[in-house]
């Protein structure tokens, strides 16, 4: 599932929600005990486990895969106010997977999320925006979103509000911005990284000292508030 990566990358603002151990490996047509105890939890309405469910028939782990039952779950979940089930349930709307492709159901559920500030849904809210797909293609809203979910930490929006910034794609072209939120994507463990950081030494080659300055001056602002928001 697309959102997934997204997701865990923004768990810590989704305390409901872990991703569910693998359970151990059961005779054929049986259930392991663990799976049975899940299953009795979210039968009587408890939100994370109907969220652990779900992925676990999504992903086929300690049951079949059944992208219909994981379609289910997320949906009992997210009719409780989940913002994480109702993430999950617009991938399976956005992909056609257990439920028929809607990408108008998918928006919907992404708002929802978003509204939650659940940064994976806020940033594929503005991606929707930016395609038009399920909404009117809107991209003040698209930049909108995306900024939201930048501001919680979230890399892809980052680099993505970073790219906007240096091409001049649906906000006014500005180097120093473009340079904050590449700097801020540029994270540890990140497979573009080193991409995104070469960038960064073209983009100082084409700034004033001036935006140079107030470019880093923003950047340990941003910092701070990211990492404000990230403490437990």
């Amino acid at each position: 599932m697309k959102h997934l990566a997204v997701l865990l990358a923004a768990a810590v603002f989704s305390p409901v929600w872990a991703a569910p151990p693998t359970p151990p490996a059961t005779p054929k047509g049986s259930e392991a005990p663990a799976i049975l105890a899940l299953r009795a939890e979210a039968a009587v309405g408890a939100v994370g486990a109907q969220v652990s469910l779900g992925q676990l028939y999504h992903e086929g782990r300690g049951v079949p895969q059944d992208y219909t039952e994981s379609a289910k779950w997320f949906r009992k979940a997210a009719d409780q106010g989940s913002a994480v089930a109702q993430s999950l349930l617009a991938d399976c709307y956005d992909e056609g997977q257990g439920v028929t492709k809607d990408h108008a159901e998918a928006a919907k559920w992404y708002r929802r999320a978003a509204d939650q500030g659940e940064a994976g849904a806020q940033f594929f809210l503005a991606l929707k925006y930016v395609q038009g797909e399920g909404v009117a293609k809107d991209h003040s809203e698209a930049m909108k979103w995306c900024r939201k979910a930048a501001s919680q930490g979230l890399t892809e929006a980052q680099a993505y509000l970073g790219a906007a910034y240096l091409m001049g794609n649906h906000l006014p072209q500005d180097f120093a911005q473009a340079y904050v939120w590449f700097s801020l994507s540029a994270v540890d463990g990140d497979p573009k990284a080193l991409e995104v950081r070469e960038n960064l030494a073209r983009l100082l080659a084409l700034m004033t000292p001036q935006q140079v300055e107030t470019a880093k001056a923003d950047l340990l602002k941003l910092q701070a508030e990211i990492k404000a928001k990230q403490r437990p």
